[in-house]
């Protein structure tokens, strides 16, 4: 049996499921068409059906890593096996946003994949084309000089982040929380097959964030300091359950974000952590792999339940009143009642971001 570790934050008052519906439905859609697809995609979670697999997942991947020049497409199959086409627009120049300076514009860079969860699926219906589609395609948008067309992007100083990041880790090793976890760690019985050959954490956040924009800046001194947390949790990890390697082999760590900078692989990668894209951690986890994830804004829990067993999971749980905010990373019936069969649960605290602190 392995561990889930839970972490609580207090839920804020949100309208209800119903008022979201009706504020992010298509009203040009025909009711019996709402109430279809709604019905639809409820059948199918409740039938157990995977909105996630290892294959699809791939595809997208493959796709992505291909030639992404305008008027090539990227092809999804949704839930209901039709193919949703995404036009590749890489290039595209955004609409003018007057908040910016005249010389800068914003332009289409990379396309990315956008995870649904069925809750998702079910809440904000926009269209039939998509309606089925729980992996559709959006892109980064970043800024340039309208001039010359050189993109802009603030490149702190690496002496100055690889410092802070090595404080902010022996900070972390000192802390009480630090101490408490492995503290628990140590008194957790194992099952004697259990084996650990990797950890892979889901987003953790930029280290650079902070000293990229604005360094005094409140919000962002938090996103640091829960972001340095949750990567000091890998390293200490690492070392707490060495002993589960089996083959005396280091365990291996991957970190998947897509907001991390080329600055952010190399200094991670100083404390021998590797950095991927997106869904390349996805499809890294297998029945060995631990697996962090606090307060990611895709739904990392429903996709690992339908990939994969994991060895362990340490990611966040929220408590939700009946009538809750629909949440980017939902914990779903299918997802507890997973957990309560294949595991057993500790907790402990670990200081995240939550959607509610960041809005």
């Amino acid at each position: 049996m392995a561990a889930t570790i839970k972490v609580y934050i207090p839920p804020e008052d949100y309208p209800s499921l119903e008022e979201i519906r009706k504020s992010y439905t298509n009203h040009h859609l025909p009711k019996a068409t709402i109430n279809k697809i709604r019905s639809d995609i409820q059948a199918m979670y409740d039938a157990g059906v995977p909105f996630f697999t290892r294959d699809s997942i791939r595809d997208v991947y493959e796709q992505l890593k291909g030639d992404l020049r305008q008027g090539r497409t990227i092809s999804v199959r949704g839930l209901d096996g039709v193919m949703v086409d995404y036009d590749i627009k890489v290039g595209d120049a955004w609409t003018r946003n007057e908040d910016l300076p005249e010389n800068i514009e914003e332009v289409v860079v990379k396309p990315y994949i956008f995870y649904v969860s069925a809750e998702y699926l079910r809440t904000y219906i926009f269209s039939e084309r998509e309606a089925y589609c729980n992996m559709r395609i959006t892109s980064d948008i970043a800024e340039r000089d309208r001039t010359t067309k050189e993109f802009i992007k603030p490149v702190p100083s690496s002496d100055i982040v690889k410092s802070a990041f090595k404080q902010a880790l022996e900070q972390w090793e000192s802390s009480e929380t630090c101490l408490n976890l492995q503290s628990t760690l140590s008194k957790m019985t194992f099952h004697p097959d259990l084996k650990i050959t990797k950890i892979v954490a889901f987003a953790c956040g930029e280290i650079t964030g902070r000293f990229s924009d604005a360094p005094n800046d409140e919000l962002g001194k938090l996103f640091w300091e829960n972001s340095s947390a949750q990567h000091a949790l890998i390293l200490t990890l690492q070392k707490s359950l060495s002993h589960l390697s089996k083959a005396n082999q280091a365990i291996q760590c991957f970190m998947q974000d897509p907001s991390y900078t080329p600055l952010d692989s190399e200094v991670l990668a100083e404390y021998g952590v590797n950095t991927l894209n997106d869904p390349e951690g996805f499809l890294e986890v297998d029945d060995t792999t631990v697996i962090i994830s606090c307060a990611p804004d895709i739904p990392v829990k429903e996709i690992i339940v339908d990939i994969a067993r994991p060895a362990m999971m340490f990611w966040d749980f929220y408590e939700h009143k009946p009538e809750g905010r629909v949440h980017t990373d939902p914990c779903s019936p299918r997802i507890k009642k997973f957990l309560t069969t294949h595991y057993q649960e500790s907790e402990f605290p670990l200081a995240v971001i939550s959607e509610e602190q960041e809005e």
